[in-house]
């Protein structure tokens, strides 16, 4: 009997401290917010699989945001969530970035659909960028539109500093507002 409960508890042991599998190649999905369990952000992938991650970086809790992704799937651990394939994400990135090459001291714009009437805007989130790319202007320009609430468009005027890449991040929030980002750009910038 004795060596039953041993042989029982040693499988049990084994198969609860299995190493995590590691993903191939990087995967393409969508960021959701799920409303389930007092809601939490899930990746659904472009063929359908979803992936509930335990390390998803704040920068992507944005529902809507289209990424590429690797991880290791987590069969050790649990989640009463019950949602999809436990994952810890290696790499992450946004898909569809724009990449602007400029010299130094060349400046070059930004234009992004905005509505201030609503209290959002776009916000630089990484500024310790500034010695390779700097900000020089930034506007909102309302529409031609009588309509009440109608939107505009902000632009970012940036200049090359020295040369370098950086990524310029602009996410659309209530700057006063934590967690309220619904919206995120990138841009590559390649100052030559």
């Amino acid at each position: 009997m004795k060596q039953i409960i041993l042989v029982g508890f040693l499988f049990i042991l084994f198969a609860c401290s299995s190493e995590p599998t590691q993903s191939n190649g990087g995967i393409t999905g969508t960021i959701r917010y799920i409303e389930l369990e007092g809601g939490f952000y899930g990746i659904l992938s472009d063929d359908g699989q979803k992936y509930d991650p335990i390390n998803l970086p704040q920068e992507y809790h944005v529902d809507g945001l289209q990424i590429e992704f690797t991880f290791n799937k987590r069969d050790d651990v649990s989640s009463f969530r019950q949602w999809g394939t436990i994952i810890e994400i290696i790499t992450i990135k946004l898909l569809d970035i724009e990449e602007f090459e400029v010299s130094i001291d060349e400046i070059f714009e930004i234009e992004l659909a905005s509505n201030a009437t609503t209290g959002y805007g776009w916000v630089w989130k990484n500024k310790s960028i500034k010695s390779i790319v700097d900000s020089v202007e930034h506007k909102y320009m309302g529409s031609n539109s009588n309509a009440m609430g109608a939107g505009g468009t902000e632009v970012w005027k940036f200049m090359g500093i020295s040369e370098g890449e950086a990524t310029i991040r602009l996410e659309y929030c209530r700057g006063w507002s934590p967690n309220s980002t619904v919206n995120v750009k990138e841009y590559l910038i390649k100052v030559k």
